[in-house]
Parts: structure tokens; sequence; C-alpha cells
């Protein structure tokens, strides 16, 4: 085999782990906001209820 053909064979196979690097992250993205909308509103209402608490035990 020629070089240029054995590089030509190369280059596609770096490009694809590129491309699934991105795909995977982009997924994991995606799932990480999904989650922190999901457990956004738990965690507002647990906070709302602790400043409460405190501000009731304060005065």
């Amino acid at each position: 085999m020629r070089r240029h053909q054995f590089i030509g064979i190369l280059r596609p196979q770096h490009g694809q782990g590129v491309m699934e690097y991105i795909i995977i992250s982009g997924l994991i993205g995606i799932f990480c906001l999904g989650m922190v909308k999901q457990f956004g509103s738990v965690l507002q209402t647990r906070l709302e209820h602790m400043k409460a608490t405190i501000a009731k035990e304060i005065k």
C-alpha cells in the first residue's frame, strides 16, 4: 500500500472518534440539564421551607 493510501484510511477514523466524543458529550449535557430541571423545583421547595423555618426560629 502506498503512503498516501494508508493516510487516507486513517483520517476518517480520527474524525469518527471526535464525532463520537461530541455526540456523547452532548447527550451527557442534555441529561444533566434534564436532571437539574427535574430536581430544581424540589430543591427550591426545600430551600424555601428551610428559610421559613429559620425565620420562624429567629423571631
